[in-house]
């Protein structure tokens, strides 16, 4: 997610759709950021609904979050972001989900123009349909899995690694900020170490236009425009290196 897409204090999310992992996302989200505006937008069937209601800093709409009328009473013209969870309320098969929520897209994409739009997504084989549909970034939730238990399996105690450092509530969160003035023009390990020394955090790599560079070579030189991914403690102020 790029800087100007990042939530802050103050912002508004709107939660389309609900799943196990929503509960999970939310509680992450507001252990680092607590103000922030959260509008549920799913029907009262949808598996877990009722659990993440009971949150004081959250609001529910019982509605489908497909019906641009619902969407309007969630607020979505006031959402700086808008998240796509896959409603597994309404059961059936993943491609039926996922349809589900491309539908979701496009009827937002019709009422916001502005929305950045992040959705969870079942099947690869949809990620062309999503992109045509106006979402900006994906999860896709197998192919995460997957990657995860090879790692496990290869690297023995790494599913307690992974837990600590995707889960925001643990302390830690990965965050993409834009290159400081001061770091522009030198190389990466040289950032690397400087982020280190400051107490800012560790830095996995960078980020230039569509292309990630994680790791990066050490001979790679920072340019303006850059974003660093940063592993950061929570209440880490964000990198101010001059």
């Amino acid at each position: 997610m790029s800087e100007e897409h990042l939530l802050t204090e103050g912002d508004s999310l709107l939660i389309c759709g609900w799943s196990p992992q929503g509960r999970r996302m939310v509680l992450d989200i507001l252990a680092v950021s607590p103000s922030i505006a959260i509008t549920v937008v799913c029907e009262r069937r949808a598996a877990g609904c009722p659990s993440v209601v009971e949150h004081p800093e959250i609001t529910h709409i019982n509605g489908d979050p497909t019906d641009s009328k619902t969407l309007v009473e969630a607020g979505l013209e006031s959402a700086e972001i808008v998240v796509l969870l896959t409603d597994r309320g309404h059961g059936g098969p993943s491609q039926t989900l996922d349809a589900r929520t491309i539908l979701a897209a496009l009827t937002i994409r019709k009422l916001s123009a502005s929305s950045h739009i992040i959705a969870e997504l079942f099947s690869e084989r949809n990620v062309e349909l999503a992109e045509s549909a106006g979402i900006d970034e994906w999860i896709l939730t197998d192919q995460y899995s997957g990657v995860m238990l090879s790692q496990s399996l290869q690297s023995p105690g790494l599913s307690e690694l992974f837990t600590q450092l995707f889960e925001t509530g643990a302390g830690s969160a990965l965050r993409q900020v834009p290159v400081p003035d001061g770091l522009i023009g030198t190389r990466f390990s040289e950032a690397a170490t400087e982020a280190i020394a400051r107490g800012l955090g560790a830095l996995a790599g960078f980020r230039r236009g569509d292309e990630l560079h994680l790791p990066p070579g050490d001979d790679l030189v920072l340019a303006e425009g850059d974003q660093l991914l940063l592993l950061q403690r929570i209440g880490t102020t964000r990198l101010a290196l001059r």
